[in-house]
């Protein structure tokens, strides 16, 4: 049934072939921390998660292109500000396992008040 719907969504214009993509294979994975470093020439974000730093790959090919969404709005990587706290949807690299791929980094809405109390 969740493919036929998934079918129709996409017939419709309603899904893109990038969300197929990342729903295909291993089921994604949410990690939580907080920004430190986008590497604009490897593609790479550095994020800190419970004290470790952790280094996740940004696609962007034609087969899929990792989505960034800041208080909503979706925009390019650079925008991200370090110390930002961030949402990481991501799964293994099918060739190489220890690469983390980001399907969606994305920063909550929280108040500039409340992010000093996040780090």
């Amino acid at each position: 049934m969740r493919a036929l719907a998934t079918a129709v969504l996409l017939a419709c214009g309603v899904l893109g072939a990038s969300w197929v993509d990342a729903t295909a294979g291993e089921p994604s994975r949410v990690a939580r921390g907080v920004f430190v470093d986008y590497d604009r020439d490897s593609g790479n974000v550095t994020v800190r998660e419970r004290g470790v730093q952790r280094t996740y790959v940004l696609r962007d090919d034609d087969e899929a292109r990792t989505r960034v969404i800041i208080e909503g709005n979706e925009v390019g990587p650079e925008r991200l500000e370090a110390g930002s706290p961030i949402v990481i949807s991501w799964r293994p690299d099918p060739v190489d396992a220890s690469r983390r791929q980001a399907l969606e980094l994305e920063v909550p809405k929280i108040p500039k008040s409340f992010r000093e109390e996040l780090r």
